[in-house]
């Protein structure tokens, strides 16, 4: 009778951990503390609409539930009606069309914060990204495109208005916003910033904030309004570039990192 050998060999069953998988954490605004308000028109779930797509209510996801609201009809942005980067966007055609951040929400007591917007114009004309509310005392800073190559940042009496060049023609998505540090302004697009300037009207506190309106009625948003997000902080570099990054991949924007 033959013997039979048999040779076992030992396969290791685990190896270094991290040969085997890698753990990563995604990014969303609020990963940042100081978040106020993030309204994101790409999640539909948090758009209130009628059958025609008028928007009534826009849910902050913030955490702290400041939705933004319309009653008046003829001023509802519209809904679902065009994407951008294949996502939702709140389209609007006039300078009436608009959203209010609630008061309670709009009260910023903190002399530090930032304000950061995407969206898509669809004229070469005065375009208000956010600004004042009408009939408040103290109105908070508008982010405007005054034309296709210059945004400025200005208080309601258009007194020490901060400006800056960049080119954003229309049909072209962008993102802007900017930093107030004290009675510092530093504004950006696509993450290059602008020249900081001062402007004594920065006030601490502001009493109401509209989305797509200066507030009068007089210059509006005409196009795409994609996103919005609001921190009572003024961002340092690297966390703008974290959240300019995020913006930039989800809407097909092209973000400078800031160095």
């Amino acid at each position: 009778m033959s013997e039979i050998t048999t040779t076992l060999t030992r396969i290791p069953i685990f190896r270094y951990l991290d040969s085997i998988a890698s753990v990563s954490v995604s990014f969303l605004p609020t990963s940042i503390g100081s978040i106020f308000w993030w309204y994101d028109a790409s999640d539909t779930a948090t758009i209130t609409s009628d059958a025609a797509g008028s928007v009534s209510q826009w849910n902050d996801k913030s955490g702290n539930n400041y939705h933004a609201t319309q009653a008046i009809a003829s001023a509802q942005p519209i809904t679902g009606v065009s994407v951008i980067n294949s996502k939702n966007g709140l389209f609007t055609n006039s300078n009436t069309q608009h959203m209010l951040v609630p008061t309670t929400a709009s009260t910023i007591t903190l002399g530090n914060y930032t304000v950061i917007a995407v969206g898509q114009k669809q004229a070469s004309a005065l375009e208000v990204m956010f600004g004042f509310r009408a009939g408040v005392t103290n109105r908070a800073l508008a982010f405007t495109n005054t034309s296709d190559s210059v945004f400025s940042v200005r208080s309601n009496t258009s007194t020490g208005t901060v400006t800056m060049n960049a080119n954003t023609t229309a049909g072209t998505t962008f993102i802007g916003g900017y930093v107030v540090s004290a009675s510092t302004i530093t504004p950006f697009v696509n993450g290059v910033f602008g020249t900081p300037g001062t402007n004594a009207q920065v006030i601490n506190t502001i009493d109401g904030i509209s989305l797509m309106n200066g507030g009068d009625n007089t210059a509006g948003f005409t196009g795409m309004y994609l996103e919005t997000v609001c921190y009572t902080s003024a961002l340092t570099s690297s966390a703008l570039n974290q959240l300019g990054q995020y913006l930039g991949t989800k809407w097909g924007v092209t973000w400078t990192s800031i160095s």
